[in-house]
């Protein structure tokens, strides 16, 4: 009956800081508080729990259920609903404060200073760098863009004359595209 429903159904101990879809639909959510990310089904029924301590960003996978974690030592590792964890790497020196999985087993995270990074998480090839911290920026946001190897950027910088929000398309290879700057705060 319903007890036996909501004793399967996702709770945390404590509120939910942050939450994602993986690629099949199951939702994850975390709570930073408790320490715990759960997966569950589309309907909210408990898939799997597990306790992370000092994770600061989760993010899709690019396998089908899999979530990227990135935590306050600028690490970043896959992890499946089963809690298998594969291959962490150390990529910043702060905080990851967005990360989600790109193509071909890479990730891409940001962290709070500005620097946006592709990193392959199995492959030990190089990181590839989106954009660098100059000083003067403050992320706030990336997004997956339509094509592997691309992110929407959301930013603050600080220049002459004030504080301005960036948005932007970052791409590997390529000339950062800005398709909004103002003086507005998001």
């Amino acid at each position: 009956g319903a007890s036996e429903r909501s004793s399967r159904s996702t709770r945390h101990a404590t509120s939910v800081s942050m939450c994602c879809f993986t690629r099949s639909g199951q939702v994850v959510c975390a709570s930073r508080a408790g320490y715990t990310i759960c997966w569950s089904t589309p309907r909210l029924e408990l898939v799997f729990q597990s306790v992370y301590r000092g994770f600061t960003a989760i993010g899709p996978g690019y396998d089908t259920d899999n979530i990227i974690i990135g935590d306050d030592q600028g690490r970043i590792w896959s992890v499946s609903p089963r809690g298998e964890s594969r291959d962490a790497a150390v990529i910043f020196g702060e905080a990851v404060i967005a990360v989600f999985g790109d193509s071909d087993g890479s990730a891409i995270a940001a962290d709070g200073s500005g620097r946006v990074l592709r990193v392959p998480l199995w492959a030990r090839n190089e990181s590839q760098i989106l954009a660098t911290s100059n000083g003067y920026r403050q992320q706030q946001r990336i997004l997956r863009a339509s094509k592997p190897g691309q992110c929407w950027s959301l930013r603050r910088e600080s220049r002459a004359g004030g504080q301005q929000t960036v948005l932007s398309l970052m791409e590997v290879g390529a000339r950062e595209k800005v398709f909004l700057r103002t003086v507005e705060l998001f």
